[in-house]
């Protein structure tokens, strides 16, 4: 893939690939750049207004109607012209109506996604449309913001990316800028490259273009499924019903037309040619059309108040033919919200605590932050200490990336007297219960948190706790689907420290988190057994999380009955088919290669 070039190349390898630098380019360079490659914008095929009303005359049903109503009009029959006709109309006006309100409604729905983003230009930073983007810009992000084109990451600080719109994996990826050692295969190893259209959920980063409008991955992706044009199985089965007819009428009239030739010759030959032409236009169902459309319609509107849009009435007879439904995990399944499942710890009260001084709310509000980690701790944490935490200081932090697999704070726990930080921890201590040891004497305290193996392997002093017995629950937690973080921490005496400080912790616990099933997930499942409906989870997530989530909705008894995207892709054509058939739960794929 495009992208996997970049992963192994350092920044001025890229700088220099792509003929820019830390100043970006320049306006005349990006003009002429625009010029060359066009707007970055991955274009569909749109629905205008006569577009969707040209549609409704595209049916085997309508030509042969139509001609049945010409037939009509030739013999005399006004009246049977006419009523053909009106149904036609009913039709055609019913199916235009129902496609053109979802066309628009998906329209005004593309107008709240956010179009500007910051940029460098001659090294000045500029807020500019997305689609003027071009290969070689540098971009600013920051938590929030919707990634524009795919970037190489040149610079991040505690960034961490939502990618479960490629992915499926609903924990945030955290982002580094070094060169990996080989080239990323695959989206989810590609841990220096920014991918257009996942989500920003916390930190900094600045990253170059690599790929716009349909060079991205995201833009492969809606090029495959633009590209496909399937008709749909209520148009096949009109038309294979339309031919039946048209055959059976064809022959009924030729047979009968035959064996009056045979028995009474030529006499009266135009009289019959005329009774067998209004035969035609009376046994051709001219109201078959226009009742579909209304039961199409009818169930358009009941999906509508559940708030799905249907942009076109014939997929509504799709939805009811569905013998094998795919769907993610993430968001769909789940919750997509990661909630604290329980606090490992002697010292619940202590290890959320710190675990909450190691989040970034002394630098802003953790209402606002995206980090859902964060998130789960601060609507865990006894809300009466929430509001003394913020008279605690940060003097120095060290980000979280994916090569240390951890963060790092020294608080200050308590100033001289008199100082506006001497009373964050006494009135702490005055509101918490059994909080005696609940924090150290005085001094300052590093605390560290992050992958449990980690913190375990900086850790020396364990209190009560086993290390070993730590490390077969903590394996428990990864079986049961579970994503776990540890902390760590010990008293300080210094106001700055770095990465080689953070060794001899006092291992204090760990966090169990959870992204729980969505209420109606099991009732779907068994609603879908009942109906005939296979049901496969497709998920970009962990083989662990993947099974136990097919385990609990019923899908399946073994949680280790999963297979992988890699093991799809190395099998032969021959045993995928019957791979695809035994197994229900796909895990580690790639959307683009769904």
């Amino acid at each position: 893939m495009k992208f996997s070039e970049y992963t192994k190349k350092s920044i001025d390898e890229v700088f220099t690939g792509l003929e820019s630098g830390e100043s970006g380019l320049s306006e005349k360079e990006a003009a002429l750049r625009l010029s060359t490659f066009g707007l970055n914008e991955v274009k569909t095929e749109g629905s205008k207004f006569l577009d969707v009303f040209l549609r409704q005359f595209k049916s085997p049903f309508f030509y042969l109607l139509f001609f049945a109503s010409l037939l009509a009009f030739l013999i005399g029959e006004r009246i049977d012209g006419f009523a053909i006709l009106f149904f036609v109309f009913i039709n055609i006006i019913l199916g235009f109506f129902q496609e053109f309100r979802a066309e628009r409604a998906v329209l005004l729905l593309k107008k709240y996604l956010p179009s500007k983003i910051r940029l460098l230009r001659d090294g000045l930073e500029k807020a500019v449309e997305k689609k003027f983007l071009v290969k070689g810009d540098i971009v600013m992000l920051e938590a929030g913001n919707t990634v524009p084109a795919d970037l190489r990451l040149i610079k991040v600080e505690n960034f961490l990316i939502d990618e479960s719109v490629l992915t499926g994996e609903s924990a945030p990826v955290s982002k580094i800028y070094q060169p990996l050692s080989k080239e990323a295969a695959e989206i989810f190893e590609a841990r220096n490259i920014a991918f257009g259209g996942t989500s920003v959920v916390s930190g900094e980063a600045k990253g170059i273009v690599i790929g716009t409008a349909r060079e991205m991955v995201f833009g492969e992706i809606a090029k495959l499924a633009t590209g496909i044009v399937k008709e749909s199985i209520y148009e096949n089965d009109l038309l294979r019903f339309s031919k039946i007819v048209l055959r059976i009428v064809l022959v009924t009239i030729l047979f009968v037309f035959i064996l009056n030739l045979i028995i009474k010759g030529n006499e009266n030959l135009f009289e019959f040619s005329i009774f067998s032409v209004a035969l035609i236009v009376s046994i051709l169902p001219e109201a078959l059309p226009t009742v579909v459309t209304f039961a199409f319609s009818q169930g358009a509107l009941k999906l509508a108040k559940k708030k799905v849009v249907v942009k076109r009435l014939s997929a509504v007879n799709d939805l009811g033919n569905i013998e094998i439904l795919c769907t993610d995990k993430t968001g769909t399944l789940t919750e997509n919200k990661l909630e604290l499942e329980e606090v490992f710890a002697k010292d619940k009260e202590k290890c959320l605590l710190y675990g909450l001084l190691s989040s970034p709310y002394l630098k802003e509000e953790i209402e606002s932050s995206l980090n859902p980690f964060d998130l789960a701790l601060f609507n865990k944490a006894p809300k009466n200490i929430l509001p003394d935490l913020k008279k605690l200081r940060a003097l120095s932090e060290i980000s979280f990336d994916s090569f240390r697999m951890r963060n790092s704070v020294l608080i200050q726990e308590q100033d001289k007297p008199g100082s506006e930080f001497s009373t964050g921890f006494a009135v702490l201590s005055r509101r918490s219960r059994d909080v005696e040891n609940l924090l150290p004497g005085k001094g300052k305290i590093l605390i560290v948190k992050g992958a449990p193996e980690i913190i375990l392997k900086i850790s020396s002093n364990f209190g009560n706790l086993n290390r070993q017995k730590l490390e077969k629950e903590l394996k428990k937690e990864g079986n049961l689907g579970r994503r776990t973080l540890a902390v760590g921490f010990k008293e300080f005496s210094q106001n700055t420290y770095s990465e080689s400080d953070e060794k001899d912790l006092t291992f204090l616990g760990y966090f169990s988190f959870r992204d729980h099933l969505k209420e109606t997930a099991k009732e779907s499942i068994q609603l879908a057994k009942k109906l005939g409906v296979k049901i496969k989870i497709l998920t970009g997530d962990s083989k662990e999380v993947a099974g136990q989530v097919g385990k609990e909705i019923g899908l399946i008894e073994d949680p280790q009955k999963v297979i992988l995207g890699e093991t799809l892709e190395s099998i032969k054509e021959n045993d995928l088919f019957s791979a695809c058939e035994k197994f229900s739960v796909f895990a580690r794929l790639s959307n683009d290669k769904v």
